[in-house]
């Protein structure tokens, strides 16, 4: 009895772990406001790993719920675009990315492999030829740009993903079988809400300052004007934001720390100087 127990618990347990072994994780970095064509823009990175090597991506979707203070809708409503970028998907291998942002705060991007994999074709197939292979290391998806509403001037109270939507709608190709697998649930979603996030102007580690107007195709500071100010760090080492300019202005400044949810550094780290 006492041997069956133990086979018993090892095939529950092998059978636990062979369900749960893929694993997708998510996260958004790098905020920033960019003059476009008389317009702002709103930017920032989707950034994506798996935990296990040899397997490959057959469709993917990421969404974002967001919410602003003053109940209006912070994006211009069908003007968002997504940009692939570090992973290649191949245009020969997916269709085209679909993106929709809407009135009713949702952002999303679907990607899906226009190939169905039959292992038993003949010739045999080549994975590489027809997916991308996931990576095991944050590799970015892409960037999100979507234009501001002009008469915006609150904050995105909220970013969050959209997990029941997501979790429906992520799947991964394994060479051995004929048809796509969904990711196990829950994903894990890092670094994954921007909070209270102001979009007057925004320090990001990686990308430096910018603010809403000015030159096109620049992100810039001007410190004589006061403007709601966010400091929101995106690298867990490296640079911080430094104010150096005499008489620097802000209308409001908030530097986002190690309480809220969704940040990945031990906190926002802004230098005034003397």
């Amino acid at each position: 009895m006492k041997k069956f127990i133990i086979i018993f618990a090892l095939l529950f347990v092998g059978l636990f772990t062979n369900l749960n072994a893929q694993n997708l994780s998510w996260r958004v970095v790098n905020p920033r406001i960019i003059r476009e064509s008389g317009y702002d823009r709103f930017e920032f990175e989707v950034e994506v790993k798996s935990n296990v090597s040899g397997f490959y991506f057959a469709a993917l979707q990421a969404t974002f719920n967001t919410t602003s203070t003053s109940g209006q809708y912070p994006f211009a409503t069908g003007n968002g675009t997504f940009v692939r970028k570090g992973l290649s998907l191949d245009a020969t291998k997916y269709d085209n990315a679909i993106i929709d942002n809407n009135t009713s705060g949702r952002v999303n991007i679907s990607l899906s492999s226009s190939y169905t994999w039959n292992p038993a074709g003949f010739p045999p197939p080549v994975p590489s030829e027809h997916y991308e292979l996931m990576p095991t290391t944050w590799a970015t998806l892409g960037t999100f740009k979507m234009y501001l509403n002009p008469s915006y001037t609150g904050e995105v109270s909220t970013m969050v993903w959209n997990t029941p939507l997501m979790d429906n709608n992520n799947f991964y190709q394994d060479p051995a079988l004929t048809s796509w697998s969904n990711f196990p649930t829950p994903y894990t979603y890092g670094n994954n809400v921007f909070q209270n996030l102001y979009l007057g102007r925004i320090y990001c580690s990686a990308l430096g300052w910018s603010q809403i107007g000015n030159t096109l195709n620049a992100q810039w500071v001007d410190w004589t004007t006061a403007v709601n100010t966010s400091v929101f760090d995106t690298l867990s080492t490296g640079g911080h934001a430094v104010i150096s300019a005499t008489g620097a202005q802000t209308a409001k400044l908030r530097i986002h720390g190690d309480g809220l949810a969704g940040h990945d550094v031990s906190g926002g780290r802004l230098e005034i100087g003397p």
